[in-house]
């Protein structure tokens, strides 16, 4: 039996098909886009480390260092969106080892960074405004993050990710470090029950909100 040839396309299919044909803008490289949101990133930790005020215990070389290490940081920030905005793409879904590599960095740079300034410059919350402060400095981050958060989620959007909750959970992770860069600047505390509470307790609310806004709006999404 000879085989059949191809079905013929109805006219109407065609036509359908050629309205609705238009070009797909190609996505940039993850760095280039972690890149175009480094301004409103960079303008949110100045915000931050202005909130408090001029700092006035450090200076010399502990000044030099503490602005290196947040410096080291906002970059560490920026690698990380780079990686939320990698994990977006379908078929460049990071491996596990690479998530906890960039988990375990993140960790270390924090540390590294309270160690440093504890050192260089140690101090504690004033007594009986514990709270205060904490409510501040883990509020303040919060707020602050929201641009790069919410910008850096319509991003990791518009690429399909397959894995929404990863995706976002490192953009959250992202804006909280890269708004902490700033905020450590200008809160005078390094008492560690403090740094770990509040600012550190913001980066990993802001990790959790990442990730469960990426899940929300990609269910949104397939619901239309």
């Amino acid at each position: 039996m000879a085989a059949s040839g191809p079905a013929a396309v109805p006219d109407r299919l065609r036509a359908q098909v050629l309205a609705e044909w238009a070009p797909v803008a190609p996505i940039r490289s993850p760095w280039r886009r972690a890149w175009a949101l480094a301004p409103i990133a960079a303008a949110m930790a100045v915000v931050a480390a202005r909130y408090w005020g001029p700092r006035r215990e450090l200076d010399g070389l502990g000044l030099y260092v503490t602005w290196f290490l947040s410096a080291a940081q906002w970059l560490a920030g920026l690698w990380v969106l780079s990686l939320a905005f990698r994990e977006a793409v379908p078929g460049r879904a990071l491996g596990r080892r690479v998530v906890l590599v960039a988990g375990l960095v993140i960790l270390a740079v924090l540390v590294v960074n309270l160690g440093a300034k504890d050192v260089l410059a140690a101090t504690v919350v004033p007594a009986g405004r514990e709270w205060r402060f904490w409510t501040a400095c883990l509020q303040g981050p919060l707020l602050l993050a929201l641009p790069v958060l919410l910008l850096a989620t319509l991003y990791v959007g518009r690429a399909f990710p397959e894995r929404p909750a990863v995706a976002g959970a490192l953009t959250g992770l992202a804006a909280g470090v890269l708004t902490d860069a700033g905020w450590r600047l200008g809160c005078f505390v390094t008492a560690p029950s403090h740094v770990i509470g509040a600012h550190w307790g913001a980066v990993a609310a802001l990790t959790a909100a990442g990730a469960l806004t990426a899940v929300l709006a990609d269910g949104l999404r397939w619901r239309r």
